[in-house]
């Protein structure tokens, strides 16, 4: 999977969500900014993320900076609102932004909008996903965008996972990731669900990853575990349990918070997978 050198731009959001990991509403200024896309290291690829990016007034010159300094790929992590928008998003198609991230809770907009606590960035955020597959279609430009999903696991939508999934399936989604953030969440009760969904991906021919799930419970899934694909340590946590397990050498552990809440009993050591030898070929690339 590609490195992408991650860049906070501030928490400021048109969203409000009940789960936000951001609570303090704050800006970064474009010359802190700026210094972090300069330390790119050997990184040629870039997230920019935090709050919602697309308010800011100076994204555009964000953007050619990041190009100026050498970053190929500029992926943006979004809640699609401003999407909606056809000039706004000719704007950073024309800029070379082709990939997106959003962020969707629901599949319906009461639920939606009362994550959110935003009313009608149901609406908008659809439109903007629709906006972004229609791209090319509409003469715009001859590149098609890659479209990543985000879904934010929590108390109140992870039922739906594979309803959400399926509202999905009339647009040309690249890729779903199931994103644990909910700590208090019970992970058997989400597995189901999650599962579920991610063999509705698989019939649909849709690239689907977890995030935040330790692979010690993705018994038979463990290939979509995403930071099997990614060199991730900060916020994630080894369990004393987890030394015993034959993924101890390959695996992020479990996220501090999550590990926070439940202990050791956030994993189950593994003893044996048929999975072990690909996933260290994954890790090693």
């Amino acid at each position: 999977m590609i490195e992408y050198r991650k860049v906070f731009i501030g928490s400021v959001c048109n969203n409000n969500c009940l789960h936000c990991p951001y609570p303090q509403k704050e800006s970064r200024s474009l010359s802190d900014i700026k210094a972090d896309l300069e330390e790119k290291g050997n990184c040629d690829s870039v997230e920019i993320f935090g709050g919602e990016p697309t308010l800011r007034n100076d994204l555009i010159e964000i953007i050619r900076f990041a190009r100026k300094v050498g970053y190929k790929r500029i992926k943006l992590r979004t809640n699609g609102r401003v999407l909606s928008n056809w000039n706004a998003l000719r704007m950073l198609v024309s800029e070379g932004c082709y990939l997106y991230e959003i962020k969707l809770w629901a599949s319906n907009h009461q639920l939606f909008d009362s994550l959110t606590r935003a009313e009608g960035s149901f609406y908008e955020t659809f439109q903007g996903i629709q906006n972004l597959i229609s791209l090319t279609s509409s003469g715009i430009t001859n590149v098609s965008p890659f479209v990543s999903i985000l879904i934010p696991l929590v108390k109140e939508n992870y039922f739906y996972a594979e309803s959400i999934t399926r509202s999905l399936f009339s647009f040309r989604i690249d890729r779903l990731t199931f994103s644990l953030w909910d700590a208090s969440l019970p992970l058997k009760d989400v597995l189901y669900c999650v599962q579920n969904a991610i063999e509705a991906c698989t019939f649909s021919k849709i690239w689907s990853l977890t995030e935040g799930i330790p692979p010690c419970f993705m018994k038979g899934f463990e290939h979509h575990v995403s930071e099997f694909l990614e060199s991730i340590v900060d916020g994630y946590v080894k369990a004393k349990k987890c030394k015993k397990c034959v993924y101890d050498d390959v695996c992020s552990g479990v996220k501090e918070e999550y590990y926070k809440s439940l202990g050791e009993k956030s994993v189950e050591p593994v003893k044996r997978s048929s999975y072990l030898g690909d996933l260290k070929i994954l890790k090693n690339e």
